[in-house]
């Protein structure tokens, strides 16, 4: 599990409603990207590779060789901002007031019923958080593996280095470069399996961490 949590201390509700901050707002962006990097996106990473092990074996390569450039570049690219963005700057902000201009019991935590900034309100609202997350987290797969895009190209790349490294998996004439057809598009069949496969392992509960995202939260004041 990507957060790897202590005992949590007796938490002291403060007088005010304190907005989710700097090392707040740093630490759960982090931890949304951490959880679909190394639970759901890790494992599909590693389907993909033993698929394409299947038509180039590299027996000699580390476990997951081929889903590598996959793992690496999906933190990259932004998908910070995108996500510390869409969950705090569009959703959760602002102050943790009624319609009558009152705080509400809970806020700045531990459950705050008010869409706001405070960590209360993050967990009174989770499954919106959830949401939030995870919409981003399969936008920004489904984007640096579109057509043409450069994590496509390096996986790409990579496979057809071994394959030509591994001659027998090279159609055409003696000493010929040019990949076999039916490799290529049997690898771009299969990148367009792993974002099927990372909307289905959520869907199958993949993406389930209710109960340490919202310990973590509450860590912030």
């Amino acid at each position: 599990m990507f957060i790897q949590l202590l005992s949590i201390i007796a938490l002291f509700i403060l007088p005010g409603s304190l907005a989710c901050e700097g090392e707040c707002i740093v630490g759960i962006t982090n931890a949304w990207m951490g959880n679909f990097t190394y639970g759901p996106l890790r494992q599909v990473a590693f389907a993909f590779h033993a698929e394409l092990q299947k038509l180039v074996p590299c027996p000699d390569k580390i476990p997951g060789y081929y889903g590598t450039p996959l793992l690496e570049d999906f933190a990259k690219d932004g998908l910070y901002d995108k996500m510390s963005d869409a969950i705090f700057s569009n959703f959760f902000h602002g102050k943790c007031v009624d319609a009558e201009g009152n705080t509400p019991p809970g806020c700045p935590n531990p459950s705050c019923s008010v869409v706001c900034g405070t960590p209360g309100s993050l967990v009174f609202y989770y499954e919106k958080l959830s949401s939030i997350a995870l919409g981003i987290a399969r936008a920004h797969l489904e984007a640096i593996l579109g057509p043409n895009s450069p994590t496509r190209k390096r996986l790409e790349t990579l496979f057809m280095r071994e394959a030509r490294v591994r001659r027998s998996y090279i159609r055409g004439r003696a000493g010929s470069a040019s990949p076999s057809k039916d490799l290529l598009q049997r690898f771009h069949e299969l990148i367009d399996e792993v974002i099927e496969a990372f909307r289905n392992s959520c869907r199958n509960g993949g993406c389930n961490w209710e109960k340490e995202m919202k310990s973590y939260i509450l860590t912030f004041p």
